[in-house]
């Protein structure tokens, strides 16, 4: 069976036909998470290293290029408790093949590898207090959403994403864990 019957397809376009949805460009280009300006300055003595602050309220590590092992080190723990007491909950980290020796200090301060493309792997710290919410690397994704429809008063169910851009509105549903059965 295909993942979507031509009878669900259906279903779905008289639905929309019934209850239609307006979706503009601007509102589709507001759900993407963007950088933010937010930068931390290079660094200094006492100063975490560089970084940029994303859309999550996470940091990404700008890699100093002329960095010993042990000043790195001493730089990333200072870094992480400036990170932790603003209250950041995410960092990430790029090392280049060629400075890999850098991935040693980020472990030690909690670091772990996320993925790895050709010659980078990506280091990722979670700071929540909770388990991490990080996503994994993605190799698929698999989404699920469900339409509720109330007839009685033609109201269709949208939710907003809780992190999300603002008048971003969906069906509930989400991405579906791996080995999570549907």
């Amino acid at each position: 069976m295909a993942p979507f019957s031509r009878g669900f397809l259906a279903s779905f376009r008289k639905l929309l036909t019934r209850y239609p949805c307006r979706i503009t460009s601007e509102s589709l280009s507001s759900y993407a998470p963007q950088q933010q300006q937010q930068q931390y300055p290079q660094r200094g003595p006492g100063a975490p290293l560089a970084a940029s602050v994303d859309a999550y309220g996470g940091v990404t590590v700008h890699l100093p290029a002329d960095v010993t092992e042990t000043a790195f080190s001493e730089l990333l723990r200072e870094s992480v408790r400036v990170w932790r007491s603003e209250g950041r909950l995410a960092a990430w980290l790029r090392v280049p093949l060629s400075r890999s020796r850098l991935a040693e200090a980020a472990a030690l301060q909690g670091f772990t590898f996320h993925h790895a493309v050709h010659d980078e792997a990506v280091l990722s710290l979670w700071m929540g207090g909770e388990e991490s919410r990080l996503p994994h690397y993605a190799t698929h994704q698999v989404g699920v959403a469900g339409a509720v429809v109330d007839q009685s008063n033609g109201k269709v169910l949208v939710v907003q994403d809780k992190n999300r851009a603002k008048n971003m509105w969906k069906f509930p549903g989400g991405l579906s864990n791996p080995s999570e059965n549907l």
